[in-house]
């Protein structure tokens, strides 16, 4: 299974040029044990930057919208990601790269079939904090899947905690499958980002923002949004 999979990600990496997805240079094989050569990146993983805290607000903007427009291009590749969070997220001197496409499957064949092929009769693959309800319950996922976990990773961006807490993997699950997420901050700015977000985290996959592109122009509209504040 680990074999398959590692073949499949590099599959998917390889037929893909972005700016903000970390390329794949080679595929290969030494004493039997398959490798991938990639980008050497300098910096940190975005897992590591929250642990000192938030991002500020026209940062946390500017690396969304990289991560959105990497994501936009796997989906127009035929690819969804599946395992979006901060720890395959990376920060270089110059943008964000995303990588670890050890998770990602073409659209076609995303189904509760293959995820059981690959992984298992009732193991979960993934990271519960970041993965939508209709993930979490084993359920056909598509693109709508990474909008959700996109809305995840964006809001620990701006907040410095994830959307959905819990002492135990059973308390998470239940706060992604019945309880919305914390508002996201009380200032002008973080209210307008909040409601851009919001559409994201629908339960129900059909009520959803249906595309990552979606949810990039709401934030775009969100950080240009004029602020009123009360007179004094």
């Amino acid at each position: 299974a680990a074999i398959t999979r590692f073949r499949r990600e590099a599959r998917a990496a390889a037929r893909i040029s972005h700016p903000h997805i970390c390329p794949l240079y080679e595929l290969g094989e030494h004493n039997e044990q398959p490798f991938l050569v990639m980008e050497l990146l300098e910096g940190e993983s975005l897992a590591a930057r929250l642990e000192r805290g938030a991002v500020p607000v026209p940062e946390g903007l500017q690396l969304s919208g990289q991560m959105l427009d990497a994501l936009a291009a796997l989906h127009r590749s035929g690819v969804i990601h599946r395992d979006l969070k901060p720890a395959n997220v990376f920060l270089t001197p110059h943008g964000l790269k995303l990588l670890d496409f050890g998770l990602a499957q073409p659209i076609a064949i995303e189904d509760t079939t293959n995820e059981v092929g690959l992984t298992g009769q009732g193991m979960m693959v993934g990271t519960p904090q970041y993965m939508s309800a209709e993930r979490l319950f084993g359920r056909t996922a598509d693109e709508r899947a990474d909008v959700w976990s996109a809305a995840a990773v964006i809001y620990e961006l701006f907040a410095g905690r994830v959307p959905f807490t819990g002492g135990s993997l059973p308390e998470i699950i239940h706060a992604i499958a019945y309880e919305d997420p914390p508002p996201l901050g009380a200032t002008p700015e973080l209210l307008a980002i909040d409601g851009a977000l919001r559409p994201a985290f629908a339960k129900d996959p059909a009520q959803r923002l249906p595309r990552v592109e979606a949810l990039a122009a709401s934030l775009r509209e969100a950080g240009t949004r004029p602020i009123t504040r009360a007179a004094e």
